[in-house]
C-alpha cells in the first residue's frame, strides 16, 4: 500500500528506467525524476530488482561476511553526510539490542529494534548488476547499506552476490514490520584512538 505522503508513480515507467541504469549514482536521479521515495520504488520495481527481507538480514549478512572474510562496503548516512567503511567486517556482537562491530579503533553500532524494513536491491550498471542490502527505520529514513567492496569498473564480488542472493531467496514475501522502538541514534560509527 502506498504511504499517503508518497506521490503516485507510474510503476512500469519506473521499472523501465531502473532497468536502463548504467551508473550506480543514477539511481538518485531516477527517484527524483519519478518523484518516488526509495521504499516506494522498491515496492513497485518487481521482486527481481527489490525484495523485502526480514529486519535481521543485515545481522545475518554481517555474520556470514565475517566468517568468510568477505570485504564489504558499509555506508551509514543521513541527510547531511555519509560515512563509508570498506573491508572484511569483524565478527558482530549482539548486546542489549545493539549489533556491534568493533575492530582496530572502529566501532559501528546498529540499534536492531529500530530496523523497520530491510531490502535486497539490484541495480544495473555498466559493470553488471550490483546487489545491496538496505535498512530503513519506521519513518523511512535509511539506516545502513551493505554492498560488496569493489572498485568502479569491476563487477560485483561473487561472494557478496551469492550471500545477498541467499538472504533474498529465503526472504518471506511479506514481513510485518515490528513496532518502532524509540532510539535517538539508530546507527552510529565511532572512531576511537588506538591505545
Amino acid at each position: 500500500a502506498r504511504d499517503p505522503a508518497e506521490s503516485p508513480v507510474d510503476a512500469a515507467a519506473l521499472r523501465a528506467d531502473w532497468l536502463g541504469l548504467r551508473d550506480l549514482h543514477g539511481f538518485v536521479a531516477l527517484l527524483r525524476r519519478h518523484q518516488a521515495t526509495r521504499r516506494q520504488a522498491y515496492r513497485l520495481a518487481g521482486s527481481d530488482l527489490a525484495r523485502r527481507l526480514a529486519p535481521t538480514a543485515a545481522a545475518a549478512a554481517l555474520r556470514q561476511a565475517a566468517e568468510e572474510a568477505l570485504p564489504l562496503a558499509i555506508s551509514i548516512g543521513n541527510r547531511h553526510a555519509v560515512q563509508l567503511l570498506h573491508g572484511a567486517p569483524p565478527r558482530p556482537r549482539e548486546r542489549d539490542g545493539w549489533l556491534e562491530l568493533a575492530d582496530q579503533g572502529l566501532r559501528l553500532r546498529l540499534w536492531q529494534p529500530g530496523i523497520a524494513e530491510a531490502w535486497h536491491v539490484i541495480r544495473p550498471t555498466a559493470d553488471g548488476p550490483l546487489a545491496a542490502i538496505e535498512l530503513f527505520d519506521a519513518a523511512g529514513e535509511p539506516l545502513l547499506t551493505l554492498q560488496g567492496a569493489r572498485r568502479p569498473g569491476q563487477r560485483d564480488l561473487p561472494g557478496w552476490t551469492r550471500l545477498a542472493g541467499q538472504l533474498a531467496s529465503g526472504a518471506p514475501r511479506a514481513h510485518a514490520a515490528a513496532a518502532p522502538v524509540p532510539q535517538p541514534f539508530p546507527c552510529e560509527i565511532t572512531l576511537e584512538a588506538a591505545a
